[in-house]
């Protein structure tokens, strides 16, 4: 009760953003109509603690991540402080929900005590040839409840089963016992002493006859003073659960220690019936002790961490894909702006060579993209730019600005140096800056060419890995028939 009370406190105390913007109606600027509306509760909780988080948490990019800053350029025409916001609530509503979930998942584990219930009271053995596991339980009897780890062994083989795995065993031994040496009468070398059989939950312990001779793991004795040849023995005790099948049987228990507490009674009766049922798939916990019915339960704990680390987890995956996102899509318009700058240029003194003003040449290009099905498809970084500089200018900006503008937006030293030219072709009108865009183009062209270098360079590294598999590959392929024939 303590702890369901600690995750109700805890789940009270996460809604109260929910709570405090319950009063907030529609037009407040608080809801999006992309959010479904089932969910903008959530969204608008979430935007409560953004708006409290010291302005500290944001310069420091905890928060943002490091793609933010890079992608405000992304949605040309979106104001900067808009772009961050929009995306430090979408981090935030992941980050609060995945707060929510945790708290809901504590207390409803908690109320149902953190345990799941022995389905039939049935523990699932492993197959005969698997291995043991703990198993944390907790058992209620009357108003007293007791912790208990249980030991599930494997399934056993019955009788007819272990008869004939017992037979492989002996083979077995008798194949490998020799070791380098001719057979068991005439050894010179080390026998060889195997510890156990295949994957099967078999043991074998090696007894020799006089340890003067042979050595508990199977060595010769070095120097040992006898006549040869020197007869002695080795026995081999194998080992399977309870069962033991020896040449020479020397086991001697007097007294097993007791333990008349209640666990300890628990553990005698699990223990019983995990003896006489060892050869079934499961054996089923006692539902009595003493007279008093037993209730049993996995120990708390141990779903819950997982259920809740899993929850947490999720969550900061997701708030990390979406800074991957940002930084790949950064990434990815500054690489399209590069590529593009040749055609761009051209173009561009081109038209202006024909006579073209420098908005009737922006136009041009830009219907060009328009018509373009290819780039309606994929999207131009550079066609949203242009296209938003255009409708700056049609809304009363001045050339100059607008494409100082443009150029700032880009980043992009080529674009900036293009515009400065724009503007004083602009602001002068001097012939020879015509002459001046066209080796700019021509420039670009020739810049254009070496980057496609550079990056044939780099594929051709990138490929030279996988060809260097391919010959391990063939050389495998010719060298181990030729190896395997000698």
């Amino acid at each position: 009760m303590k702890t369901a009370l600690i995750w109700a406190a805890a789940l009270a105390a996460a809604l109260i953003p929910v709570l405090k913007t319950l009063r907030i109606q529609p037009g407040s600027g608080m809801e999006d109509e992309k959010v479904p509306r089932h969910l903008r509760w959530l969204c608008k909780g979430a935007a409560w603690i953004l708006m409290r988080l010291p302005a500290s948490l944001f310069r420091s990019g905890k928060l943002t991540g490091k793609g933010a800053q890079a992608a405000v350029h992304l949605e040309p025409g979106t104001d900067e402080k808009t772009f961050m916001v929009r995306y430090y609530l979408k981090n935030m509503v992941i980050l609060y929900a995945g707060i929510l979930l945790i708290c809901t998942a504590g207390l409803l584990l908690s109320f149902a005590g953190g345990k799941m219930p022995v389905e039939g009271n049935v523990l699932e053995r492993a197959s005969a040839d698997g291995s043991s596991r703990q198993v944390a339980l907790e058992a209620q009897v009357g108003e007293t409840q007791e912790e208990l780890t249980v030991t599930v062994d494997p399934r056993q083989y019955s009788l007819r089963e272990r008869n004939a795995l017992m037979k492989k065993v002996e083979a077995y031994i008798d194949e490998t016992l020799p070791g380098s040496n001719k057979d068991l009468q005439h050894v010179d070398s080390d026998l060889v002493f195997a510890g156990s059989y295949g994957s099967e939950n078999i043991a074998i312990n090696w007894i020799p006859a006089d340890y003067d001779m042979i050595g508990a793991d199977g060595s010769l004795v070095q120097d040992a003073g006898f006549d040869v040849p020197a007869h002695t023995a080795v026995t081999a005790e194998i080992v399977y659960g309870d069962y033991r099948e020896t040449i020479t049987r020397e086991i001697t228990i007097t007294q097993f220690p007791t333990d008349e507490t209640l666990k300890g009674r628990l553990a005698k009766a699990v223990e019983e019936e995990n003896r006489h049922t060892a050869e079934k798939e499961g054996f089923r916990l006692p539902e009595s002790i003493d007279g008093t019915a037993v209730v049993w339960s996995y120990a708390d704990g141990t779903q819950t961490a997982a259920i809740l680390f899993l929850i947490a987890a999720a969550a900061a995956l997701l708030i990390a894909g979406n800074d991957r996102k940002l930084q790949q899509a950064a990434e990815k318009r500054r690489q399209q702006l590069t590529a593009e700058y040749p055609d761009f240029v051209y173009r561009m003194s081109l038209m202006l060579g024909a006579g073209m003003t420098a908005r009737r040449s922006w136009t041009e290009i830009i219907h060009i993209y328009e018509s373009d099905e290819r780039e309606r498809k994929y999207g131009s970084y550079l066609y949203k730019e242009m296209k938003y500089t255009l409708a700056g200018i049609d809304a009363g900006v001045p050339e100059p600005e607008a494409y100082a503008a443009f150029a700032r937006r880009t980043e992009n030293v080529s674009y900036q140096h293009f515009c400065r030219l724009l503007i004083q072709l602009i602001r002068k009108g001097s012939p020879g800056m015509k002459d001046m865009m066209l080796r700019e183009a021509e420039n670009a062209e020739r810049n254009r060419r070496n980057n496609a270098r550079k990056i044939g360079g780099k594929a051709g590294l990138r490929l030279l890995l996988p060809m260097i598999l391919l010959l391990v590959v063939v050389m495998i392929v010719v060298m181990v028939p030729a190896v395997l024939t000698m």
